[in-house]
């Protein structure tokens, strides 16, 4: 449900200004991965960052986009399970038909 809402999100944004945006997928799929079951564990997240961001905020300022850029890849590698399809390239094309 909440891909859903993030799509009609991003597909009504820029009737308004706004501008399309993925961050809440990547913070579920991080809180999922690390065992977070209900809405409290995005809660906390959310708060946690609003925390930092207001005690630490004039040092976070100063990391570096390059830095951010790579947090970002490496969390999207970790949230697209390349794994798994390279299992699926190991199966014999006979049982996938």
């Amino acid at each position: 449900m909440q891909i859903v809402a993030q799509g009609v999100a991003n597909l009504a944004s820029p009737l308004f200004g706004g501008i399309p945006a993925t961050g809440a997928i990547a913070r579920t799929a991080t809180n999922v991965g690390n065992g977070g079951r209900t809405p409290v564990a995005g809660i906390v997240h959310a708060l946690t960052l609003l925390l930092l961001m207001l005690v630490c905020g004039r040092w976070v300022a100063l990391i570096s986009m390059a830095s951010l850029a790579g947090i970002l890849l490496v969390v999207a590698g970790n949230m697209s399970e390349w794994r798994f399809f390279l299992k699926l390239l190991a199966v014999p094309r006979a049982t996938c038909s």
